[in-house]
């Protein structure tokens, strides 16, 4: 699993590939500022050098997608960030993933309501968009520098002699900072069945490894799962008690 961290100084940001999994720094490049993407980082650090109007930018752009934050709260220079170890560096994101994560929760709870009804009514009407706009939220809820969702889908054969018939399949949809759709394959349908808790409850908590930075979640909406494999620095109570109410509200009988 690797994560992009880049620092923004006169115009210039300055990105570490960090390599999560085995703790290591994979390389140190540097770009223009006017080429950021927001698949580009993960996460994204400004000082005094950025004006007004970029930092305005860098929020109205790309704090949705991953956290912005300015260095100086954090004491922190672009040459202690190049200089710095992994596990500096990776404690900094930590430390600012945890924050994001909050604001994130407490804006998701302020529109609960809003959310599970809009939602609810998208899944009846636009089930691709409802699955984009679901792991957008989630990614955002759970912080997540990479997520994936494997879930049912349903697809239609048809024979030279018979009409199409509908057949249980596999989907899944991955990514950082926004997903893609792809057909499942055997790999899929055997990771799906090995965490199934098949227990019929429409939120499981799975595992969450701190160390390895891995969360694993089983939802449920409606009987139709959602196996939830997600890469992240923390799950805390906060977080748990918002997506257990957003699963909770986008049930049909709720």
């Amino acid at each position: 699993m690797e994560m992009a961290i880049g620092f923004v100084e006169n115009g210039v940001i300055t990105t570490q590939l960090m390599d999560l999994q085995n703790k290591k720094i994979v390389s140190t490049t540097k770009t223009d500022f006017n080429v950021l993407d927001k698949d580009t980082l993960q996460l994204l650090f400004y000082n005094e050098s950025t004006s007004e109007d970029d930092i305005k930018l860098l929020y109205q752009n790309y704090f949705k997608f991953f956290p912005v934050k300015n260095s100086k709260t954090l004491g922190l220079s672009l040459d202690q960030f190049v200089q710095n170890s992994f596990a500096q560096n990776e404690k900094f994101a930590s430390e600012v993933y945890e924050k994001w994560v909050t604001l994130n929760s407490l804006s998701t709870i302020e529109e609960l309501v809003s959310i599970t009804l809009y939602l609810k009514d998208l899944r009846m009407s636009d089930r691709q968009t409802f699955f984009d706009e679901f792991w957008f939220l989630l990614k955002n809820i759970l912080g997540s520098i990479e997520l994936k969702f494997i879930f049912h889908d349903v697809a239609f054969q048809k024979s030279d002699t018979e009409n199409a018939k509908p057949k249980l399949t596999f989907s899944y949809m991955e990514g950082k900072n926004s997903p893609t759709f792809s057909v499942g394959t055997d790999v899929e349908e055997r990771i799906f069945n090995e965490f199934n808790p098949k227990t019929g409850d429409t939120l499981t908590f799975l595992e969450f490894d701190a160390q390895k930075k891995y969360c694993t979640i089983f939802i449920q909406i409606d009987g139709s799962p959602i196996l939830v494999l997600a890469n992240q620095f923390h799950l805390n109570s906060l977080q748990k008690a918002v997506l257990t109410g957003l699963i909770s509200g986008l049930q049909s009988n709720s």
